[in-house]
């Protein structure tokens, strides 16, 4: 009976310096002599609780992974995540998200850390994260840890296992793509979880938080030299030919973070994706690695293409106003492909540059300078024939005459006459009233 009555040996209460007459009592003992505790204190117990929570969760996730049990390891992680985000707590959301997905790379379950490096996007996008260097780095350490995880899991369906090409028109063509399997088994399906991965992760660098959805980065053109007088006379009417005058930069729309860009862009060489890769390397700022990349994938073509290969990455930096990277594949694709372009190399029986490569030298040095525009076209016409070898050539060519001389092709055909039709019957514009 006595062991029974411990609570009779406890104080009932504790003793409590009360308020003297006339002395306001604080919040704190007003709440507790009222029974409810003030919302400081209340936030307080709630994280306590959550942190309990988490220590127990985080335990039950390292003893299903010491079973082998990866799915409700996995669960475990995401149900960390749904309380960490329902308290507002986003960087503890990240790290646990950043971990789990890490430990599912390393046990070779490629699909459970993909799920949760998604969900780790979404709560970067969520929280309004900046595109700081380090949220960037960590996007790209978990593709890297993805891709390795793939080829661990699948070592055999990696040179199998491919991605539709869906690159630009003006880089499709001679793009050497092998046919998707057909089957759906694990080992098939790895591979487009890195591609997943990859478009979510370039889809949220490409839209700041702190700025909306269209952001221009510029991109350095090469410097601009001395106006010189055009020997075809003056430019057409409607011709802006000082679109480029005493300008070094050109607005193009952002794609996303450049580094992944040049990551994926190697990770698509390996596959043989060639017309994916420069649709890659095109949106990176790392030209030492396109002209690394670009002379491995003329290793294996025929040195009649060897011009084609260049003609679009040089067409495609200078349709989007990079004329620097433009300038530095060129040069380099040019010494080690073409070795006879050199005044003395031509008499040692070298290759010389074939025509499409010397109008790509010339283009490239007219729209450095201004008043250019009549050269531009006489340079297309002249050049007619190397340039019919790829249809898709006059697509850049046009994108770079809006570019450079803000000259938009006109329509054709049937829809170039419906435009002039409603053109005709739109009605003026009322004048501003005062």
């Amino acid at each position: 009976h006595k062991q029974h009555q411990w609570y009779l040996r406890t104080p009932c209460h504790k003793t409590e310096k009360r308020p003297m007459s006339g002395e306001p009592a604080t919040s704190t003992e007003a709440a507790s002599r009222g029974g409810q505790a003030t919302p400081d204190v209340q936030q307080k117990r709630r994280e306590l609780m959550m942190r309990r929570k988490q220590q127990i969760l985080l335990k039950d996730a390292a003893q299903h992974e010491a079973a082998g049990d990866y799915y409700a390891a996995q669960q475990c992680y995401k149900t960390l995540y749904f309380q960490a985000s329902q308290m507002q707590q986003w960087d503890r959301a990240i790290e646990c998200l950043r971990s789990g997905a890490s430990r599912m790379f390393a046990a070779q379950q490629p699909h459970l850390g993909a799920e949760l490096t998604l969900l780790l996007i979404e709560a970067l996008r969520a929280s309004g994260a900046p595109h700081r260097p380090a949220n960037l780095a960590l996007l790209r350490e978990l593709c890297a840890q993805c891709e390795a995880s793939e080829a661990s899991a699948a070592p055999s369906a990696a040179a199998a296992a491919t991605l539709p090409d869906t690159a630009p028109a003006t880089l499709e063509t001679h793009s050497t793509t092998a046919s998707a399997p057909t089957s759906t088994s694990t080992t098939s399906t790895t591979f487009e979880l890195l591609d997943r991965v990859v478009r979510a992760s370039l889809e949220w660098s490409s839209t700041a938080p702190e700025a909306p959805l269209g952001i221009c980065a510029v991109h350095p053109a090469a410097a601009p030299t001395a106006p010189s007088s055009s020997p075809f006379g003056a430019s057409p009417t409607g011709a802006n030919t000082n679109a480029n005058t005493n300008a070094n930069t050109v607005a193009v729309p952002y794609a996303g973070d450049p580094a992944l860009h040049v990551y994926y862009a190697a990770v698509l060489v390996k596959r043989n994706q060639l017309g994916m890769a420069c649709h890659h390397l095109l949106r990176g700022d790392d030209s030492e690695a396109t002209l690394r990349y670009l002379l491995q994938m003329t290793e294996s073509a025929l040195p009649e293409e060897y011009d084609l290969f260049v003609a679009r990455l040089v067409l495609g930096y200078a349709a989007r106003g990079n004329l620097k990277d433009a300038h530095r594949v060129l040069t380099g694709f040019v010494a080690k492909r073409f070795p006879g372009s050199t005044d003395s190399a031509v008499d040692d029986g070298l290759p010389a540059p074939p025509p499409l490569v010397n109008f790509l030298r010339f283009l490239l040095l007219t729209l450095e300078r201004d008043n250019t525009y009549p050269l531009f076209q006489r340079l297309t016409q002249v050049y007619a024939p190397s340039l019919a070898r790829d249809p898709d050539f006059q697509k850049s060519l046009d994108k770079i005459a809006e570019v450079f001389y803000n000259v938009k092709k006109q329509p054709q055909g049937l829809s170039g006459i419906m435009n002039m039709v409603s053109s005709m019957f739109q009605a003026p514009s009322s004048p501003a009233r005062h």
